[in-house]
């Protein structure tokens, strides 16, 4: 949510200025927000295949 906030309230403006400087920074940090939901989305079916695999050998 930071990243988000970050790239709204921070770097568009900054686009509007110096779009050459701004653009690869807002690239960046979108591949960032993108990375992190994949990591997120792995951990929570990991955990959830866990417990899955937990009731099963019951």
């Amino acid at each position: 949510m930071v990243i988000a906030l970050a790239n709204r309230y921070v770097l568009v403006p900054r686009m509007r200025q110096d779009e050459d400087r701004a653009a690869p920074w807002f690239v960046w940090m979108t591949k960032l927000e993108w990375a992190i939901g994949a990591v997120v989305l792995v951990i929570i079916s990991l955990l959830r295949l866990s417990n899955l695999f937990d009731g099963l050998r019951k």
